[in-house]
C-alpha cells in the first residue's frame, strides 16, 4: 500500500488521466487485482481494454500481456 491504496491503483489512475493512453492491458493475479480495481475511478477503468493473468515468472506475466496488444499498437510500457 501507498497512502492506503495499492500501488497499482496509483498507476492505473495516472494513465487513466493521461490522454495519449489509448488502452490499458491489466495482468496479474486475479485475487489481488479484483479488490484493487474496485478502488479504481471508472475513467481509469474504462481504458482497461484486456486483463490476464500472472505467470509464474514476471517474463511468463508479461508475454501473457504481450499477447493481448493489438496489431496496430505503436508503442507498449511494461
Amino acid at each position: 500500500l501507498l497512502g492506503g491504496r495499492p500501488l497499482v491503483n496509483w498507476s492505473l489512475e495516472a494513465l487513466g488521466a493521461a490522454s495519449f493512453i489509448q488502452g490499458i492491458i491489466v495482468v496479474g493475479d486475479a485475487r489481488v487485482l479484483d479488490p484493487a480495481l474496485k478502488g479504481v475511478s471508472a475513467e481509469a477503468r474504462a481504458k482497461i481494454v484486456a486483463r490476464a493473468e500472472g505467470g509464474a515468472t514476471r517474463q511468463a506475466s508479461c508475454a501473457a500481456g504481450l499477447a493481448l496488444v493489438s496489431g496496430d499498437t505503436d508503442v507498449v510500457l511494461v
